[in-house]
C-alpha cells in the first residue's frame, strides 16, 4: 500500500516541528530562566543561568548583557562592565542594550563623559523609552537637571508609565520643585499595576520617603522606607537611605545597624562613599568630631559627590579647619549648584567669620529649596 503523499508531508512537518522545539528550548531555555529571574529581582540565580547559558553558546552575546544586568542592581558596575567588555568582542556592532547598561555602569563609576557617549551612541538605534531613561540617569548623575527634564519628558511622551513619573520625580528633586515631585509621585501610584514587579513599588516608596523627609516628616519616611525593604532586601540604598533618616530623627543606634548592613551588602566605591559619609554625619551627631573628620575624607577618596563633600566640609568646619571647608563647599557648588545643603553650610561657616547678614542669606536659600538641617 502506498502512503500518501500528505502523509509524508505531514509526517516531515511534526517531525521537524517537534525538532524545532527541543532546538529552541536547548538554544533559549537558560537564557529565558536568567531574564526571568531578572524580572523577579532573584539576582544570584540571574547570574547562575545567565552563566549557564554563556557556557552553553559561548558566542552568544545576551547572557552576557543579562549578567551585567543583575550586576548593576546588585551595585557591582565593575563586574557588569568585565561582562560588557567579553560581550562587546562577540559582536561586529554594538547592540544598544550593551550600550545602555555601559553607560549606566559608566555613571555608576563617576565617569559621566563616557556615561553620555555610550547613551548617546544607543539612542542612534532609536529614541525609545528605556534608552531614553538611561540617558535621562546619566545627565542626573551629571547634575544637568534641565537636559534630563527634556530627554525624560520625551520618555513620557511614548509611554507615559510610572517609570517614566519616578525618573521625572527625581529630576524635579534635584530642580527643587517639591510640588512637581509631589504630583508625579502620586501619579506614579496610581500608574503602578497589579503585576509591578517588586522593586517597580519599592522604587516608588524609596522616592515617596525622600519627599516626605523634605516635609520634616522623618518617622514616616521610616515607615515607607521600611514598606519598600520589606520588598527589596539586598540593596544597599535601602539601608542607606533609611539610615539617614533615623539619623535625622535621633535614632542613632538604628541608623548605625542600617549603615552595618549597607557596608555589608556595598560593593562599589560610588556607594561605599556615601556609607562612610552616612557614618560621618552619625559621628557629628555624637559630637565624636574627630573620627566623622576622618570617615569623611575617606568618604571624599571614594566618591567625591556634592553631598559627600557638604559632610566633609562640616567636619573640617567643626574641627576649625575653615580654608579646606571654603574649599570643598566651592567644589561642592561647581558640581551642583542646585545641591540645597551646600547653601547650608556656607551660611554656617559665614557665621563662623562673622558675616551674620549673609550667612542669614545663604541659609534661608538653603531652606527655601527644602534642606533639612541634621546637625
Amino acid at each position: 500500500m502506498e502512503v500518501p503523499v500528505w502523509a509524508v508531508w505531514l509526517g516531515g512537518s511534526t517531525a521537524l516541528y517537534f525538532v524545532d522545539r527541543i532546538y529552541r528550548n536547548y538554544r533559549w531555555s537558560l537564557l529565558l530562566k536568567a531574564n526571568a529571574k531578572l524580572d523577579t529581582g532573584n539576582l544570584e540565580d540571574c547570574l547562575e543561568f545567565a552563566d549557564a547559558a554563556s557556557n552553553r553558546f559561548p558566542n552568544d552575546w545576551q547572557p552576557l548583557v543579562t549578567a551585567s544586568c543583575a550586576c548593576l542592581q546588585l551595585d557591582e558596575p565593575e563586574k557588569a562592565l568585565s561582562f560588557l567588555s567579553s560581550a562587546e568582542k562577540l559582536v561586529k556592532k554594538v547592540p544598544p542594550e550593551l550600550l545602555q547598561n555601559r553607560a549606566v555602569a559608566r555613571a555608576m563609576l563617576l565617569d559621566p563623559s563616557g556615561a553620555l557617549e555610550d547613551a548617546s551612541l544607543a539612542l542612534k538605534n532609536g529614541r525609545t523609552k528605556t534608552r531614553l531613561l538611561t540617558q535621562t540617569y546619566v545627565y542626573v548623575q551629571l547634575h544637568r537637571y534641565t537636559e534630563a527634564l527634556e530627554t525624560c519628558n520625551e520618555a513620557m511622551n511614548l509611554v507615559p508609565d510610572s517609570d517614566c513619573l519616578l525618573n521625572r520625580c527625581w529630576i524635579y528633586l534635584g530642580l527643587n520643585n517639591l510640588d512637581a515631585a509631589k504630583v508625579d509621585c502620586t501619579l506614579a501610584f496610581q500608574n503602578l499595576s497589579s503585576a509591578a514587579k517588586p522593586r517597580e513599588v519599592a522604587f516608588a516608596l524609596q522616592t515617596n520617603a525622600i519627599i516626605l523627609s523634605f516635609d520634616d516628616m522623618f518617622s514616616a519616611a521610616v515607615e515607607e522606607q521600611t514598606r519598600a525593604m520589606e520588598l527589596v532586601r539586598d540593596d544597599p540604598w535601602m539601608f542607606i537611605n533609611r539610615a539617614y533618616y533615623l539619623s535625622v530623627a535621633g535614632d542613632l543606634d538604628k541608623a548605625l545597624l542600617d549603615v552595618d548592613r549597607a557596608d555589608e551588602l556595598a560593593k562599589s566605591n560610588y556607594t561605599r562613599g556615601y556609607i562612610l559619609s552616612n557614618r560621618a554625619r552619625i559621628s557629628i551627631l555624637k559630637n565624636e568630631l574627630e573620627r566623622a573628620r576622618l570617615l569623611a575624607e575617606e568618604a571624599v577618596s571614594r566618591c567625591g559627590r556634592p553631598a559627600i563633600l557638604c559632610t566633609r566640609a562640616a567636619t573640617y568646619m567643626l574641627t576649625g579647619r575653615l580654608v579646606e571647608a571654603q574649599r570643598d563647599l566651592d567644589n561642592a557648588e561647581q558640581l551642583d549648584p542646585m545641591h540645597s545643603e551646600i547653601y547650608w553650610w556656607k551660611g554656617r561657616l559665614l557665621d563662623i567669620q562673622g558675616n551674620v547678614e549673609e550667612a542669614d542669606q545663604e541659609k534661608q536659600k538653603a531652606l527655601k529649596w527644602h534642606y533639612r538641617p541634621y546637625f
